[in-house]
């Protein structure tokens, strides 16, 4: 899977014989390694700023009392969240004691980041009613959302006798970098009930 910025990336690997001590570099940075348990090792890193986005290169080690061996790897860095359209997703209002619900047409949410690599992807989105702060309305995992980007409507539990005047989404890639929260334009609702004096 791939790894984003700030997760903790676990290296390991094996011998043909017996190690005494091992050691793991990840785009030449040092990994922290335990103490090897027979021919296994595991190593472990932070990515940080430092660590460029894109195939990034393991150099792992292994030692005993016959030398060092030597092997490479590459581990695939996302840092980039995926993206949401607000003008492609649509409140759909319905009447009082019917929950409204959100529908997002193709393109509305996508993962094309720096690094078109294989497998990347929309993994979630939510859908929330403030623009921070509290728990998402509504979760959709990556099962409801089309490859296009779209999905069909969803309803939004608690909506039936009040809802909210907007409404807001973001999406969550494989990597698991969430982007900023978007307004959904279409179906926002910011006027008051117009009266009828007839």
């Amino acid at each position: 899977n791939p790894a984003r910025e700030g997760a903790v990336l676990t290296v390991t690997f094996s011998a043909s014989q017996d190690l005494t001590a091992c050691g793991a570099t990840i785009s030449g940075q040092v990994a922290a390694c335990g103490s090897p348990s027979g021919k296994a090792c595991s190593c472990s890193f932070t990515i940080g700023l430092a660590v460029p986005e894109g195939a990034v290169g393991v150099a792992a080690s292994g030692t005993n009392a016959n030398g060092t061996g030597y092997a490479n790897a590459v581990v695939q860095v996302d840092k980039t969240p995926p993206l949401v359209d607000g003008n492609l997703l649509a409140v759909v209002r319905r009447a009082m004691g019917l929950n409204d619900a959100v529908s997002a047409a193709a393109g509305a949410v996508s993962d094309d980041g720096k690094d078109l690599y294989a497998g990347r992807g929309v993994s979630a989105v939510k859908l929330w009613d403030a623009v921070s702060g509290g728990l998402p309305l509504v979760t959709l995992d990556a099962q409801a959302i089309a490859p296009d980007g779209s999905f069909a409507e969803v309803d939004l539990p608690g909506t039936d006798l009040g809802a909210p005047k907007q409404l807001w989404a973001s999406a969550v890639d494989v990597a698991g970098n969430e982007g900023v929260r978007v307004e959904i334009i279409p179906g926002k609702d910011l006027d008051p009930p117009a009266g009828n004096g007839a």
